[in-house]
């Protein structure tokens, strides 16, 4: 991490010539580069080259990159990570859709607490970290909506408003969720 490329540029060639003190090298087909504009010159560097040079190669620059289970991106939007988010999360919901979901052996209450349990936790880590937009707590909330409807069978031409069915489900918004949690 750097303020500027020239920086950045540096501090490579130094890694670069400290790992050859060592006998080791760096393998340039999996380093790669992502640079993110200071808010404050996201116009003037914006069509500026991103080059670092590693033993005369070019780094390859991405515009985003998954790193420790989340999306690092050179914007600094959070779009990806919600949408990577809300498809893990389906998956694990449909996963349990045949023994659990679908079951009529098991309670709504059980189906409920499993959601706040298990499904809940999983779609809102770390949000509280992330800058929010209306369009981000509204990709979440139908999420969240779509997945309670299902479990209470509610078709949409019943026209039951959201807070009558997170009343139903005893559970509050994804937005008072995240709010709760910063």
């Amino acid at each position: 991490m750097a303020h500027s490329l020239e920086a950045i540029q540096e501090i490579t060639s130094r890694f670069s010539e400290i790992s050859k003190a060592f006998g080791l090298q760096i393998n340039i087909h999996k380093t790669e580069l992502l640079y993110q504009l200071s808010p404050n010159n996201r116009n003037s560097e914006h069509n500026a080259q991103k080059i670092v040079i590693i033993d005369g190669e070019v780094l390859n620059t991405m515009h985003k990159f998954k790193y420790l289970g989340s999306y690092i991106s050179d914007d600094n939007k959070v779009d990806t990570e919600i949408s990577d988010r809300i498809q893990m999360v389906s998956a694990a919901y449909g996963k349990l859709k045949k023994r659990l979901w679908d079951s009529y052996d098991i309670s709504l209450t059980t189906k409920f607490a499993v959601f706040r349990a298990v499904i809940l936790p999983a779609l809102l880590y770390s949000m509280e970290t992330m800058p929010l937009y209306r369009r981000h707590f509204n990709k979440l909330t139908n999420f969240q909506l779509r997945h309670l409807r299902q479990m209470l069978k509610l078709h949409w031409s019943d026209k039951i408003p959201n807070m009558e069915v997170l009343r139903r489900a005893g559970m509050p918004s994804i937005e008072a969720l995240v709010t709760k949690a910063q």
